[in-house]
């Protein structure tokens, strides 16, 4: 079986996907927003919730402030950004320009 390679977001696909979440942001800030490939579907969000597993398992998220200790140690890969009330992190290797910039 092949495995398949996933292409980078292009620069306006990581722009819009980036002002999607911002706004989304805005109204669900309890446990923040979160893009994810289909096999990381839900992972950061459990381990949240139930403090088991990964909370790094997604392609792009903006999380609050408040959430900051299960964030601490950013894995290699990872890039980020202060928004307001919290922060924003992305795969960089998912986005040909990081969608904040």
């Amino acid at each position: 079986m092949q495995e398949e390679e996933i292409a980078p977001y292009s620069t306006e696909v990581g722009k819009t996907l980036w002002h999607f979440l911002t706004t989304l942001g805005k109204e669900l800030f309890e446990l923040g927003v979160y893009l994810t490939n289909e096999w990381q579907d839900n992972q950061s969000w459990r381990s949240l919730v139930e403090e088991v597993g990964d909370p790094w398992n997604f392609e792009m998220a903006i999380f609050p402030r408040k959430l900051a200790p299960f964030f601490q140690n950013v894995p290699a890969g990872f890039q980020g950004t202060v928004v307001e009330g919290g922060f924003g992190f992305a795969q960089a290797n998912r986005f040909i320009t990081l969608p904040w910039t």
